[in-house]
């Protein structure tokens, strides 16, 4: 299995991309991908995708064009289809490498011991400047560095909230805490502040694992900020349970 990744890179790139776009060019979808659709794996059916191959030999600049509301990312990987890098904090990396009874579910051996030896894991201290628009906070609460990612351009704020607020309700409800969470006061005074950051800024929210809210932004309230949701998905229901 190791060298399928590579078989099936070649074959994307051979059927699709030469079709579609040069190199170092994105080829842009124009429509959604149908159940059947089994260019890449599976893609989703209600996302609209852009692909490219790019040659690295020289430095290259990525340039999106204004998005407005709409949430987008790119994934950047190699032919193997690993993430090119992480970024990690030091704190972070020493609980990981010394779990107690209380972060030994949170911390997985697994997940970034392979990333240390193939040295795609960069570890930091403090928050860091990763390009112009882009900067990480340390966003402590569900660990003790936990990061959250903000992009900044011509006036407008994004917010990735990662695991600071798990849904969109905790924004509003300061004391809803996970209870995997490792320091729970923490992360209420935590959420106080981004929410501030975030009003402040009339910044686009994203929810990494909110069932329904993918998006929105906070408005102020009577008593506290309320939460508006921009972008929203149907909760899963399985009919077979």
């Amino acid at each position: 299995t190791y060298g399928f990744p590579l078989l099936e890179f070649n074959r994307v790139r051979s059927d699709d991309l030469r079709q579609m776009a040069p190199m170092n060019r994105l080829a842009n979808a124009q429509k959604l991908a149908e159940a059947g659709a089994d260019q890449v794996v599976a893609p989703n059916v209600d996302t609209l995708y852009s692909l490219g191959q790019f040659d690295l030999k020289k430095p290259l600049v990525l340039q999106v064009p204004r998005m407005g509301d709409r949430y987008w990312t790119f994934e950047f990987v190699d032919p193997w289809t690993n993430v090119v890098g992480y970024i990690g904090q030091r704190l972070d990396l020493a609980d990981a490498s010394f779990p107690n009874e209380r972060t030994a579910a949170t911390y997985i051996a697994d997940n970034f011991r392979p990333l240390l030896e193939r040295n795609q894991l960069e570890i930091v201290d403090g928050p860091q400047r990763l390009a112009s628009s882009v900067r990480t906070d340390i966003a402590p609460g569900h660990t003790a560095a936990l990061q959250v990612v903000w992009v900044e351009s011509q006036g407008e704020s994004l917010l990735f909230l990662g695991d600071s607020a798990n849904w969109a309700v905790q924004l509003q409800r300061l004391a809803w805490v996970p209870a995997f969470d490792t320091a729970p006061l923490q992360s209420m005074e935590t959420k106080r502040r981004l929410r501030h950051e975030a009003l402040e800024r009339n910044a686009l929210l994203v929810f990494q694992h909110d069932a329904q809210v993918v998006t929105g932004r906070l408005v102020p309230g009577t008593r506290d900020p309320e939460f508006h949701p921009l972008l929203t998905q149907p909760a899963h229901f399985d009919a077979s349970r």
